[in-house]
């Protein structure tokens, strides 16, 4: 959500909640650059790794990242994992 929307948001808090039911995960919001976002978040938290989608949805999308992710894996300190629907998860950056 790109702007404040508290129905978007509640929308998105009660989807993550499905999808991530069996998975321990914290729900947080903020506000400025995505990418800086996620690594300062990151960073305030100790996480071990930071595990992504990998965007790209055409066969020749295979070899590139989407700018979040591309951003997020040139900027952060921390390990970065890049996930593709039904694959293995794959170790980009450590």
């Amino acid at each position: 959500i790109r702007t404040p929307d508290p129905d978007g948001e509640e929308r998105l808090r009660s989807k993550a909640q499905r999808l991530l039911a069996d998975i321990r995960h914290k729900f947080m919001t903020t506000t400025g650059s995505v990418p800086e976002e996620i690594v300062h978040f990151a960073q305030d938290h100790q996480v071990a790794e930071i595990v992504m989608g990998k965007r790209g949805h055409q066969p020749w999308d295979q070899v590139l990242v989407g700018s979040v992710s591309q951003a997020v894996l040139e900027s952060s300190p921390i390990p970065v994992i890049l996930v593709e629907d039904n694959q293995i998860p794959v170790r980009v950056r450590s």
